[in-house]
This record gives structure tokens, C-alpha cells and sequence, in this order.
């Protein structure tokens, strides 16, 4: 990555600004100013909409603009390997993988976040595969249908952030906004945020993150 400081760090709170862009909406966002090397952002390339395949150009014009990025694919295990090889050989320094595709991507040289998505009452069956793998930083990512189950799930979040070392993402899925706006305040070192189009329901902007946080901060 370009700079140290915006690696993600343990007891930080990043924002990571999630894009559905392909390369031509990238480079049309760094002409109008839109995306900044003060912001970390990620590369949801399975929303692109890229037929062209421009892996290699996005990431190479993502470098070049000083932008530091994770890049993340969520498709089938040929494709995210396929997908993940391109990313890497073209320099991306951080990538995303779901955790049922540990197998598969074991041999990739990145620095790997590992994320699972499902049922939060299954965090600490899948835990210790994840923290096996050396993942660089872990994300647990649930859906949540009310505020009452997302409450008993912070409770766990937090017990399972402070057996895992490296930092730590705990991303509510669902249409509440404050489920990530708490889960980001008390729990996380890092978050997910949009910039214009989301790529998960309830997303805020980064703007958005940055506000609450300001408020709570001075509360």
C-alpha cells in the first residue's frame, strides 16, 4: 500500500469505502474528485459490472492515483480464485475472502481478510478455522432482522474481538443503519461505508459514519 498509516490497524477505526464501480465509473471518480487518497476504499468486483474483464487496469489505475484499496469478489470458488489471482498479480496488496473459500485460496500470497457471512450464532464454530489461516484481519458479517437480536449479538462480538488479534470488523447486514453505526462505535476496526451506490443494504456514507461518530465522541 502506498502509505503505513492507512493500513488497518488493531484498536483503529477505519473507514473502507465500498465501490460497485468498473474501470471507466473509477476513472470518470477520480476526474470529478470524488474518490481521495485520504480515504481507504474497497473494490466489490463482483458488482462492477466490468465485462471486459479490467482487473489488472482498475488496480493499476487505482495505484497510480495513490488509492489504497481492498480488493473483494464474492462469486464461485473458480471464479474468486481466477478473480483474486488477476487482482494479485496486477498489485493489490489486501483482499478479501469468504471464509468457505479457505481451501481454495490457501496457496494466494496477499495479506488476506477473511470473512464470514451467516448466522451469528455461529461465529465460534468457525472462528478457529479463521484465525488458523493467519488472516490479516477478520470480518463477521450477520443479518439481523431486529435491534433485539443485533444487542445480544454486539455482547459476542465483543467477546470474540478480544480473542482475535488482528483487526476486527463486526458488519451488521439489514436495512437499520444504527446496527452499523453502534457495531462500528464499540466494537470494530474498521468499517464499511458507500460512496454513492451501497453494496449492502443499510449502508451509510462515509460521511455519514464520520458524523455520528463526531457526536458520540463529543457526548
Amino acid at each position: 500500500m502506498s502509505e503505513e498509516r492507512r493500513l488497518l490497524i488493531r484498536g483503529g477505526r477505519t473507514l473502507v469505502v465500498s465501490l460497485r464501480k468498473n474501470l471507466a465509473d473509477i476513472r470518470m471518480a477520480i476526474s470529478s474528485g470524488k474518490l481521495s487518497g485520504a480515504r481507504m476504499y474497497e473494490l466489490r468486483y463482483d458488482l462492477a459490472g466490468d465485462p471486459a474483464g479490467n482487473i489488472g487496469e482498475m488496480i493499476r489505475t487505482m495505484k497510480e492515483e495513490g488509492l489504497d484499496f481492498i480488493f473483494t469478489f464474492r462469486g464461485s470458488a473458480h471464479e474468486s480464485v481466477r478473480a483474486y489471482t488477476s487482482a494479485i498479480n496486477a498489485g493489490a496488496d489486501i483482499i478479501d475472502i469468504d471464509f468457505s473459500l479457505l481451501k481454495q485460496t490457501g496457496s494466494l500470497d496477499c495479506r488476506k481478510i477473511i470473512s464470514f457471512h451467516g448466522d451469528w450464532r455461529k461465529w465460534n464454530d468457525v472462528l478457529p478455522d479463521i484465525l488458523r489461516s493467519d488472516p490479516y484481519a477478520v470480518k463477521l458479517a450477520s443479518p439481523f432482522q431486529n435491534i433485539q437480536e443485533f444487542v445480544k449479538a454486539m455482547s459476542e462480538a465483543t467477546s470474540v474481538r478480544e480473542r482475535v488479534e488482528v483487526p476486527f470488523c463486526f458488519s451488521p447486514m439489514g436495512n437499520i443503519p444504527a446496527m452499523r453505526y453502534f457495531a462500528c462505535l464499540y466494537v470494530s476496526d474498521f468499517c464499511y461505508a458507500r460512496l454513492d451506490e451501497p453494496t449492502a443494504d443499510g449502508q451509510p456514507t462515509a460521511d455519514q459514519y464520520e458524523l455520528f461518530l463526531q457526536l458520540a465522541e463529543e457526548s
